[in-house]
């Protein structure tokens, strides 16, 4: 999270906030819920048993919050999860949720889950997927922004680059998957990171890194600010309102912050 901005983790780690709601479904818990599903099914599953196992997964993961929140949020997830194209399901050796650590700037360790990375054709593709309950073209200008700003996927491949040394002779390149609950899906284009990029991310890590360690979280405003659950918080402070009274209202501090 700090990787893709600063900010946000100052809000969510350092000061502990998260948006008050009425529930504790909502888009949130429904992207972890759909990220835990297709984790089991691709890792647990076999075969065109995969699919299967990701969609008892999530319905499983529901249930376990009432059969309320089943019937509301349920459906939805379980649109997203059958809308991703077949080869999501397909893919030879999959590896999803891999726990990564490097370290770049000592004593600093940085941590990364990527959604899913293998290897086909001697090329070694990173996979971000996101849910959303965006469709039709308001699903496509959301991919489009994704592979114009995003930096976690490219993070992402960095971070396995340092991680295996034998991954460091193939080819690499990053793709997102956007899928709706409304049971629509976005499939970007494959991308290969150059040396170039890679150095340029790798350059982009530290330097947060270093802000980091001198305690001073960077304001950056751009375009995927707009779906930050912290948003309020920071319209406030370009148009000069009480950021206090936002956070008293919109959210509840946790009982502890970094843990």
């Amino acid at each position: 999270l700090w990787q893709e901005c600063p900010k946000r983790w100052e809000y969510k780690y350092l000061m502990g906030l998260r948006p008050r709601a009425p529930d504790e479904g909502g888009p949130l818990l429904s992207g972890s819920i759909f990220h835990e599903a297709l984790e089991r099914g691709l890792m647990l599953g076999e075969g065109s048993g995969r699919r299967t196992l990701a969609l008892l997964t999530a319905r499983e993961l529901w249930t376990e919050r009432g059969e309320a929140m089943l019937r509301k949020f349920g459906p939805g997830t379980e649109a997203a999860l059958r809308a991703l194209p077949d080869w999501v399901w397909e893919v030879e050796n999959p590896v999803a949720e891999e726990r990564l650590e490097i370290e770049l700037f000592p004593p600093m360790t940085l941590v990364g889950k990527p959604d899913l990375w293998f290897v086909k054709d001697d090329t070694l593709t990173v996979v971000d997927f996101k849910s959303t309950s965006d469709t039709g073209k308001e699903l496509t200008r959301r991919l489009a922004r994704y592979e114009l700003w995003s930096q976690q996927v490219k993070i992402y491949a960095l971070m396995l680059y340092v991680s295996y040394p034998w991954a460091q002779d193939l080819p690499m390149q990053t793709q997102f998957v956007l899928a709706s609950t409304r049971g629509t899906v976005e499939v970007g284009t494959p991308r290969y990171l150059t040396d170039a990029e890679r150095q340029a991310t790798r350059q982009r890590v530290i330097d947060q890194l270093g802000v980091m360690v001198e305690g001073k979280p960077l304001h950056h405003f751009g375009t995927l600010c707009e779906w930050c659950e912290f948003r309020p918080i920071d319209q406030g402070l370009l148009t000069g309102a009480n950021v206090s009274a936002i956070i008293e209202e919109h959210y509840e501090r946790r009982t502890h912050g970094i843990n």
